[in-house]
């Protein structure tokens, strides 16, 4: 975690991406490894309110210990607060629909229907951030939504509107992304991570309390839940860490097409810890939005190359 000068040179876009590149492929390997942690707390009988509750609990108690210190009290105080409330607000919506959608769906289904987020980020990006896609992207684009209509379609797998709700997260997410984009300089990754997790405490704790009263949350008790618990505060808190580097210091679209690859980490974890193997069609969905986030990927790069070389 940074802090002070370092902090401001974090929240800056880098002319060498590299380390947003790394940043994703960690968040390829957390994103299903965090959601089978759900997957599991929600088999184990733990609902969806509690184990919101207890994440941002937890994870808020894991970053409250740097503040001891005075440099990250001051990274904390000195941010344009209005963007952090606007980047949780979309942050926690998506993390709610996404939890919701692992209680019905197979783990490789919600997975592959977040691909949407760097698709509905490529379209957004133009009004929001300036980066409009190129015309050569715009055929992939719809080709990658069209993987997402097949993998939520209606089937025996789950609930329509539970795979709506996953795609209604989705655009929640890629809300939360640009926010992240737009976010002044002056806020530091650790001072996103704090603020994101401690709105979410404030508002996912007394939720619960009010929705099921103070002896829901007594389920921390129960030495079943304790492993997974662990595991997802770990892999939440490593997972906002990454998307938060990777998505400031590299253009979105670069980094999203190396963010496909948790797909096949999330086919993997639901074949290994649960037996969900995908069907023959959820297979064609998702191997479109592959095709669609691998094409993107490359007319990026490729356009990006030119640009530097003057031949753009």
């Amino acid at each position: 975690m940074s802090t002070g000068g370092a902090a401001d040179r974090l929240a800056a876009v880098d002319p060498r991406p590299w380390l947003g590149v790394l940043a994703i492929l960690a968040s390829t390997v957390l994103v299903p490894a965090m959601a089978a942690c759900v997957r599991e707390l929600s088999r184990l009988g733990m609902g969806t309110p509690e184990i919101l509750a207890w994440r941002g609990a937890l994870v808020l108690l894991v970053l409250l210990p740097p503040l001891a210190l005075a440099s990250f009290r001051a990274v904390v105080r000195r941010v344009v607060l209005r963007f952090h409330v606007v980047h949780a607000v979309f942050g926690l919506t998506g993390m709610v629909g996404v939890y919701v959608g692992l209680a019905y769906l197979p783990l490789a289904t919600v997975i592959a229907a977040q691909f949407a987020v760097p698709l509905f980020v490529a379209v957004l990006a133009g009004p929001v951030l300036g980066e409009r896609p190129r015309r050569a992207e715009w055929f992939w684009l719809v080709l990658g939504f069209v993987g997402v209509v097949i993998i939520v379609r209606p089937s025996a797998d789950g609930p329509l509107w539970a795979g709506l709700v996953v795609v209604g997260a989705s655009l929640a997410s890629a809300g939360m992304i640009l926010a992240l984009r737009k976010m002044p300089k002056v806020s530091s990754t650790y001072a996103v991570l704090f603020w994101f997790t401690a709105i979410g405490a404030l508002v996912l704790v007394p939720a619960q309390l009010a929705l099921n009263g103070p002896q829901a949350l007594l389920v921390i008790l129960e030495p079943q839940f304790w492993p997974a618990l662990a595991l997802l505060v770990l892999t939440g808190i490593g997972l906002h860490l990454c998307l938060t580097l990777g998505y400031r210091l590299a253009r979105s679209t670069v980094v999203a097409g190396l963010d496909y690859l948790r797909l096949l980490w999330a086919i993997l974890f639901g074949v290994v810890l649960f037996g969900e193997w995908p069907s023959v069609v959820d297979a064609a969905g998702m191997a479109l939005l592959v095709v669609s986030g691998l094409a993107i990927f490359i007319v990026e790069t490729r356009g990006a190359r030119a640009l530097s070389s003057g031949t753009a």
